[in-house]
């Protein structure tokens, strides 16, 4: 299991910034755990997975920027 926190980011960039090296982490830790090599086609597949599993979140942060930011 792994658990991803990300505190309060100062840009959008920033936040996305932050959401795809910790994606990267979670790929990195079931790549680990199921064998898998990290530059392969199947890892690559896990965090396009894990990446579309977290927009919903991440498209909310940035929409929040965008209207703070106007």
């Amino acid at each position: 299991m792994s658990i991803v926190c990300i505190s309060e980011s100062t840009s959008a960039e920033e936040f996305v910034n932050t959401a795809a090296h910790e994606a990267k982490h979670v790929q990195s830790h079931m790549c680990e755990y199921y064998g898998i090599p990290e530059d392969s086609e199947e890892a690559a597949y896990i965090i396009g997975h894990i990446v579309s599993e977290m927009y919903k979140m991440v498209s909310k942060v940035i929409k929040h920027y965008v209207r703070y930011l106007g």
